[in-house]
């Protein structure tokens, strides 16, 4: 995103890892952080399962099932003035098709991408 001509108001990213415990089926996501060696995100993990009302688990060994990084960038908010609108024209139909409601009736067909913001 910081390479390219897209402008942002904010940009976020988060760094997250899927773990379990050996032979569990469920997984728990784990927030980590970039730099994190993987000692500090089994930690990480022990810590948020052991929030989770159940058996001890500790000393069971842990998989990382899956491992996303999230970007999230906002656009500022344009002002109506900015933006390009133009007046809505009478499209015109491209075809027309069937369409049954209690009924078979013509339904004309547009291309959408000649339709004016709204």
């Amino acid at each position: 995103m910081r390479g390219s001509d897209a402008v942002t108001k904010t940009l976020t990213v988060s760094h997250a890892v899927d773990m379990a415990y050996l032979g569990q089926i469920h997984a728990m996501r784990v927030l980590v952080e970039a730099d994190w060696p993987v000692a500090r995100m089994v930690q990480a993990f022990n810590e948020a399962f052991g929030r989770v009302p159940a058996i001890p688990l500790g000393g069971i060994p842990v998989m990382i099932i899956n491992v996303r990084t999230t970007v999230e960038a906002c656009a500022p908010a344009l002002s109506r003035n900015r933006m390009a609108w133009r007046a809505p024209q009478a499209e015109t139909a491209q075809c027309a098709g069937k369409i049954y409601f209690a009924e078979w009736r013509d339904t004309p067909i547009y291309r959408a991408p000649t339709f004016a913001p709204a």
